[in-house]
């Protein structure tokens, strides 16, 4: 069954961050190129120096034309410090775009990055992270794998990878990044709330409660993860526990379509015929479009106790 990203990424947790790398240039042993002394390389290579993405993008193109300018006064082979700082450039530009919904700029941008710098994590990152918005989920893997090889102990890396993994209805592929990501970070808690999902989606609702209460613990008002606890108590036929679980999530969350058909899912398993039918009938309302009452009701659905 392979569900479509309006469906994960509503209502499952990754963390999907954008990722901005400083690099020390004076503790390089190349002399410190020239164009990374100025007012437009600080806006671009400093996170906060700079707000403004459209500011940012201009700033960072500034830093690529005068960096693009000072390689071909250069000859090769060209100075670590200079690709480097460049390639920094190019993903930071892609940054600011990405945060102007700019995923195509966005992309090139991290290509372009990576042709500079091969083994550069975060351009592998930040590159998935513009696929995941496009919905280029076989990208998305691609690029993750290609960080993950660079970085093996990076937990968020691993989360995000099986977290596009069950975007893709691949439950047990997205399982083994979950297992790995929460060895690396055992109290990490959006890798424990993704897991717990996908325990509960398949047929795993013991060890999906346990994840989800130990992810509450560090996040006892997500939503998300109360809202996927419910479906495992549901599961398991502890309708008492089901029900405060989605009571709490729509109190945090009254715009989830998905907390409450869950909550009318209880409401019919308790013979609340009267209540159940209202509450399947409001979350229809809720529901972004069609696409997220169709996932709604092929995922949830399959749990009525009619």
């Amino acid at each position: 069954m392979e569900l479509t990203v309006e469906r994960l990424i509503l209502w499952g947790f990754a963390l999907v961050l954008g990722s901005v790398v400083l690099f020390n240039l004076d503790l390089m042993p190349e002399k410190r190129p020239t164009w990374t002394e100025g007012a437009a390389w600080r806006s671009c290579a400093v996170p906060d120096a700079e707000p403004n993405p459209a500011q940012r993008v201009r700033r960072c193109t500034e830093t690529i034309d005068a960096g693009q300018r000072g390689m071909a006064e250069q000859t090769a082979p060209l100075p670590v410090a200079t690709t480097e700082a460049l390639a920094l450039a190019f993903n930071n530009r892609g940054l600011a775009r990405a945060a102007r919904n700019e995923f195509d700029a966005a992309i090139r941008d991290y290509d372009e990055a990576l042709k500079l710098r091969a083994e550069f994590a975060e351009a592998f990152f930040n590159r998935a992270i513009a696929h995941e918005h496009k919905g280029q989920f076989d990208l998305v893997i691609r690029d993750y794998t290609s960080a993950i090889r660079l970085r093996p102990d990076d937990a968020n890396l691993l989360n995000n990878r099986g977290f596009t993994f069950a975007n893709r209805g691949q439950y047990e592929r997205a399982l083994r990044d979950y297992d790995e990501a929460i060895r690396l970070k055992p109290d990490e808690p959006g890798a424990r709330s993704n897991r717990c999902l996908a325990h509960a989606l398949t047929g795993r609702p013991a060890q999906a409660v346990e994840d989800c209460t130990r992810s509450l613990a560090t996040r006892p008002n997500h939503a998300t993860t109360l809202a996927t606890r419910g479906l495992a108590q549901l599961q398991l036929a502890r309708l008492t526990e089901a029900r405060a679980d989605y009571d709490a999530a729509n109190r945090l969350d009254p715009q989830s379509a998905w907390a409450l058909y869950g909550r009318a899912m209880v409401r019919e398993a308790q013979g609340d015929g009267p209540g159940a039918t209202a509450d399947f009938a409001e979350a229809r309302k809720r529901a972004k479009n069609d696409v997220e009452w169709q996932n709604v009701e092929l995922v949830l659905g399959q749990y009525r106790k009619r």
